[in-house]
């Protein structure tokens, strides 16, 4: 069992896991994946996640890893997997949410960006519910 919890980030944040309710790296995702890919007496794994989501950088290095592992993926979704969260659990052969209640999908972006002296802030906010054949 892998466990992806709180925000999701490239390198450890401290912020995160004082505001953010824990953090995950995504270097700690990839490792436990090869580790356990190269384990001959595991025959499936189980991504538990509970995590908002987190940054972009890192995250398709972590799907491509997902991806490439042979063994069975199975996602168990307690509570949330938005946003990035989602897009792991997405990788996953299969995905079970915890209760009617457990949220998925809400996948956006927010950036700031200098051009110059001015600062441009784009947002793009966009919510999916996959889970349901009926709304795709």
């Amino acid at each position: 069992e892998i466990s992806v919890k709180g925000v999701l980030t490239q390198t450890p944040n401290f912020l995160a896991m004082v505001f953010g309710g824990g953090n995950t790296t995504y270097v700690d995702i990839t490792d436990a994946l090869a580790s356990a890919e190269a384990d001959p007496a595991i025959t499936e794994i189980i991504l538990n996640i509970d995590s908002p989501g987190g940054t972009i950088a890192g995250l398709f290095d972590t799907l491509a890893a997902i991806e490439n592992v042979e063994k069975p993926i199975h996602a168990v979704v307690p509570n949330t997997a938005a946003s990035a969260a989602y897009a792991i659990a997405a990788q996953a052969d299969s995905i079970t949410a915890g209760n009617r209640a457990t949220n998925f999908g809400s996948v956006g972006i927010v950036a700031t960006m200098g051009v110059d002296d001015d600062t441009i802030s784009i947002t793009l906010h966009t919510a999916l519910f996959p889970l349901d054949k009926r709304n795709t």
